[in-house]
């Protein structure tokens, strides 16, 4: 049975290109990602990665504008059985 932190591994590469980086503010923090796990993942599993975009909004803070992005990625196995959804958020400001 895989740890539950090998999830990670997937993050990255499904999540790339949904969260923009380039907001034209000067700061970039990655804040957060929430797991909801699934089936366990066991050697020989094909996990298959899939990401959408989910939300953005801005907000005023000390430093003046703050924009929250939200991306999610559900992983499932060869069986298409659920093994996690995770939530990956990040702040520019």
């Amino acid at each position: 049975v895989a740890a539950p932190t090998y999830i990670s591994t997937f993050c990255a590469e499904a999540v790339a290109g949904l969260i923009t980086l380039d907001t034209g503010l000067p700061m970039f923090l990655h804040s957060d990602d929430v797991a909801e796990l699934g089936a366990p993942i066991m050697a020989g599993d094909e996990i298959r990665a899939t990401a959408r975009f989910v939300d953005a909004f801005v907000r005023d803070g000390r430093r003046g504008t703050m924009l929250f992005q939200t991306a999610e990625m559900r992983l499932v196995n060869q069986r298409n059985a659920h093994v996690a959804t995770v939530r990956v958020s990040a702040v520019s400001f």
